[in-house]
């Protein structure tokens, strides 16, 4: 793990993260994001990503878009289970990656900045 102190990242890829629906249920639980019947929060979820806001506060635009984005293109699906909402979040995050506010100049981040404006119509 690697930690970006002047830009407040962690440089860390969640690999057993992926779609391992016990690993979802299991965060959103731990963070109370699910609601009685073990679905999504969302209310809960946003409010989450709020708190992350509020320590990164050059990713408002970029995440309340996303937030926007995201809830209406997958808003006929909600209430959300733990396994769908990994594209969910995948959806926010990729948003997020292809309108990154921030840029940290380095070799790895120039790659994925190239990576995501030639690829951003799979991601967005």
């Amino acid at each position: 793990m690697e930690i970006v102190r002047d830009h407040n990242v962690t440089n860390l890829r969640r690999a057993n993260a992926n779609e391992d629906c016990n690993y979802w249920k299991c965060m959103l639980n731990k963070y109370g994001m699910l609601d009685s019947n073990d679905n999504l929060n969302v209310d809960n979820y946003f409010s989450h990503l709020d708190r992350w806001l509020s320590l990164n506060p050059d990713f408002n635009p970029a995440l309340l878009n996303a937030r926007t984005y995201c809830r209406d293109l997958k808003r006929y699906y909600f209430p959300l289970t733990p396994c769908e909402f990994y594209e969910f979040h995948l959806c926010i995050r990729g948003h997020v990656n292809v309108h990154c506010p921030v840029f940290i100049q380095s070799k790895e981040c120039m790659e994925w900045k190239e990576f995501y404006n030639d690829c951003k119509e799979y991601y967005i």
